[in-house]
């Protein structure tokens, strides 16, 4: 009820919104009636992280265990697909599933990643899982919400849904193919570059992706295919204050505001570059 009637009040000269697609879409054509229809619209991410064959093995497990940690998952440029490399698959695996079991330790899970937002979110996520599991993709921990009774009792009432990695040979499920709003990292073995690029662009979504490679060669190969909005090379998210740089393709963004009209003919990205051997400082070890 409030949300519509700011949506459609005449003076509202500018409105910006951040969720669902099809919440987004929705006001955007509300608002396209109106005489002061400038609006932004931020409507989700499906983020792919790409790591190469020659990236930095600890940079890169430090990055997408955080970002797509932080929050529980639930961060609109959140990791919520993880491509590798297939000589780097089997050591990225092993370490990507060691810091989830270290913090799915309820203590850990509740202080580190924290809560889903509601049951509802849970039960989608529990499904969307156990239908990857039917489809025939490997379930290497996590999966199933924490049990309330193991959960101390000031956090009874919390949904808590531990880091959950996932070994996929058929990514073409729910799981992979829409955001899942929570700490899931499925797991996507690739031979070549163009298969990777052709996988991550698998999605109706083109806020961000992540490309972890030392080879300039790669990134200017990568920076032509993806179509994300925003490419984090080396490194996740970066938030910037005001997010002047904040920018989407497809059905992650839409915008109607741009200070110069023959700029607004552009189509902007931002890209974004850490060299592999800077380390950020992580709530982990």
């Amino acid at each position: 009820v409030v949300g519509n009637m700011m949506v459609n009040h005449p003076q509202v000269k500018k409105l910006a919104f951040v969720g669902s697609t099809l919440i987004g879409l929705n006001i955007a054509q509300q608002r396209v009636s109106q005489s002061a229809n400038n609006f932004t619209l931020e409507m989700g991410g499906n983020s792919a992280a790409i790591v190469c064959s020659d990236a930095d093995v600890d940079n890169a497990v430090a990055s997408i265990f955080w970002n797509s940690t932080y929050y529980a998952g639930q961060v609109c440029t959140g990791v919520k697909r993880v491509l590798i490399h297939e000589s780097l698959f089997a050591q990225l695996r092993e370490r990507l599933v060691a810091l989830a079991k270290k913090y799915n330790d309820p203590k850990l899970l509740i202080e580190h990643i924290g809560a889903i937002i509601s049951d509802e979110m849970l039960n989608i996520v529990e499904y969307r899982v156990e239908r990857a599991v039917a489809a025939g993709n490997e379930l290497l921990t996590g999966g199933k919400r924490l049990d309330k009774m193991r959960l101390p009792k000031a956090n009874k009432n919390g949904h808590f849904f531990p880091v959950t990695v996932m070994e996929m040979s058929d990514h073409r499920t729910d799981l992979v193919m829409k955001e899942t709003f929570a700490p899931v990292l499925p797991l996507i073995p690739f031979r070549t570059l163009d298969e990777a690029a052709t996988i991550a662009g698998e999605t109706d979504y083109e806020l961000s992706a992540n490309v972890f490679t030392q080879n300039d060669a790669t990134v200017d190969y990568l920076l032509g295919r993806l179509n994300a909005g925003m490419i984090f090379l080396n490194d996740s998210e970066v938030s910037y204050p005001g997010g002047n740089f904040w920018k989407g393709h497809a059905q992650s963004y839409l915008s109607t505001s741009d200070d110069d009209r023959l700029l607004g003919m552009y189509e902007k990205r931002l890209v974004w570059r850490k060299d592999a051997s800077v380390r950020r400082d992580y709530w982990f070890e």
